[in-house]
């Protein structure tokens, strides 16, 4: 969700389960992005457009932010192609992110995610 590569009108294809379990049919967090919504996800993640500053990109801030986590010891991202490979290792070099916006990001999640995923507690 945050590389930035979904629309709204993003289209999934005929089997792809993001397709299909849109509500959650087949499992009971619907499709992949942690039981969110698709477009809802789509729109949060919007919001969050400025972890790519000193970071080269959204792909980069996300992977960045995971590997800023002290319990953290490797993170698997996805790829298809050379350039999202060079791309997804960039992240090692990317600016970590300071105490101030982890909070931020931190308050974003409490306050304008967590109502949205279903199966949250």
């Amino acid at each position: 969700m945050l590389t930035g590569k979904f629309r709204a009108e993003t289209q999934f294809e005929k089997d792809d389960h993001r397709n299909f379990n849109r509500n959650g049919e087949q499992f009971n967090v619907g499709e992949t992005f942690a039981g969110l919504d698709v477009n809802q996800g789509v729109r949060l993640s919007r919001q969050l457009e400025w972890i790519a500053e000193r970071r080269g990109n959204m792909t980069r801030g996300a992977l960045r932010w995971i590997l800023d986590h002290d319990s953290v010891t490797t993170v698997i991202p996805g790829f298809k192609t050379t350039q999202q490979v060079a791309d997804n290792l960039a992240a090692l070099e990317a600016a970590s992110f300071s105490p101030s916006e982890m909070e931020k990001l931190s308050y974003f999640y409490w306050n304008s995610v967590h109502e949205h995923i279903r199966g949250a507690y």
